[in-house]
């Protein structure tokens, strides 16, 4: 395999673990997850299985949504990234201390840049991206519709669905809706300007 390709898996496995200490962030900040941790959130209270296995799982089903839109976004770091990010959850989550409510803000703020720029740091890897990403740059490719607008739509789909399926949810989740589309446009922007 090329150099490109095995830099572009550590860039997804640096992403991955990223993308999971921000899950932890989000869940430690105590004032909402992303949509997607709200939704596997909910499935694993509908289906009495720790966090890990409905989040594992609904990423199996992007990939197989992505897939069906554009096979190019799959690859290695598509499997890969998925692992990572749980585990890392799993392991971080264990680690995190009760945080004061002065510092929640800032601790889902934290969580949510981190989410914002591990979707950046793989917007044009080649060697597949995490599962949500390739169903989204899927359905870009497709549609031609700007991510901010997409991500958008699909955060705010996980929002409903976790809220029905009993997940907890608060300012943050509606605020990670509005605002990590945009910042993750912003770190794109930034990073394709070089």
């Amino acid at each position: 395999m090329k150099k490109e390709y095995w830099l572009d898996l550590l860039k997804t496995s640096i992403a991955a673990f990223i993308v999971g200490v921000g899950c932890t962030f989000f869940l430690a900040g105590a004032i909402g997850a992303d949509p997607m941790t709200t939704f596997s959130q909910g499935l694993s209270i509908l289906s009495n299985q720790t966090f890990t296995i409905p989040y594992y799982g609904l990423n199996m089903v992007m990939l197989v949504g992505a897939l069906c839109f554009d096979r190019k976004q799959i690859g290695w770091g598509t499997l890969i990234f998925s692992l990572i990010s749980a585990v890392t959850i799993d392991i971080t989550s264990s680690m995190m201390a009760a945080i004061s409510s002065y510092v929640r803000f800032i601790v889902f703020f934290i969580g949510m840049v981190f989410i914002a720029f591990a979707v950046s740091l793989v917007a044009n890897v080649k060697c597949g991206k995490n599962p949500y990403d390739a169903l989204l740059f899927s359905l870009i490719g497709k549609y031609q519709i700007a991510y901010a607008k997409l991500r958008f739509c699909f955060d705010a789909i996980m929002l409903v669905g976790g809220i029905f399926l009993g997940a907890a949810w608060g300012i943050g989740t509606v605020i990670s809706v509005l605002c990590t589309g945009i910042i993750a446009q912003w770190f794109i922007n930034l990073i394709n300007k070089k």
